[in-house]
């Protein structure tokens, strides 16, 4: 099982109270106090978004009728310790929360189309990668490429909890013509996912399973964000 819960906030800049505690009455009590009695940017939102999400979710698939708290792995990894079959991963860019739920390991990443710059390629990419992205015409197709890289790699990092700084060039990713993912992490049975969305995001999905397909599921928050939650509508 792999599901991908896709939120986009319309009007999150201007939040009332009467938003915000339903959905603080989804989380457990060492999540919600981080939250209750505070003014939220938009930062905090998004995180308060996907935390009420995924405690939504595990609601529906494990059937539990409490909050389950959440366990940190030594990197700093998110997980529930007493269902170890429900994986979750959680990812925000701008507007946009991103919830990935899976009976298996998974990591989900979602970035805006941003500017490559040739420092940052060579810094933090594989030289595979850096030849790849300098290689693209420059202008918005060798942003876009540089983006998916990008993404696809931190999908991966979050897939098994190492972070950033530990292994970031240590491989590289390459996308076919035909879309799918090259990657020096083949013989360790990884998949990669990407996707474009909403024209100047991709999403990248990182996983250890068999899946052809993956199902999208998304929903917009306006007024009423506890009712907005429960009217996922899968994506086409």
């Amino acid at each position: 099982m792999i599901e991908i819960y896709i939120i986009k906030l319309c009007d999150a800049k201007t939040l009332a109270s009467s938003q915000i505690e339903p959905l603080l009455d989804l989380l457990p009590q060492e999540q919600k106090v981080k939250y209750s009695g505070k003014s939220i940017n938009l930062v905090q939102m998004s995180s308060l978004i996907a935390a009420a999400t995924v405690q939504k979710t595990a609601k529906e698939k494990l059937g539990n009728t409490t909050p389950i708290t959440i366990s940190y792995a030594e990197q700093g990894k998110p997980f529930f310790k007493d269902f170890p079959n429900f994986q979750f991963n959680i990812s925000h860019s701008k507007e946009f929360v991103c919830v990935a739920v899976s009976s298996q390991a998974i990591g989900v990443d979602i970035e805006k189309n941003r500017r490559c710059k040739e420092e940052i390629v060579r810094r933090f990419l594989h030289p595979q990668e850096e030849s790849d992205i300098l290689s693209v015409e420059l202008g918005e197709a060798r942003n876009r490429y540089f983006t998916q890289v990008w993404s696809l790699k931190e999908s991966y990092v979050k897939y098994n909890g190492k972070g950033i700084s530990n292994q970031f060039k240590d491989f590289f990713v390459q996308i076919q013509e035909n879309g799918e993912v090259k990657s020096s992490l083949d013989l360790e049975g990884v998949r990669f996912f990407p996707f474009t969305c909403f024209e100047d995001y991709q999403l990248s999905v990182c996983t250890n399973s068999e899946w052809e397909q993956i199902p999208f599921f998304l929903t917009k928050l306006k007024k009423d964000f506890l009712a907005d939650l429960n009217s996922f509508q899968l994506c086409e």
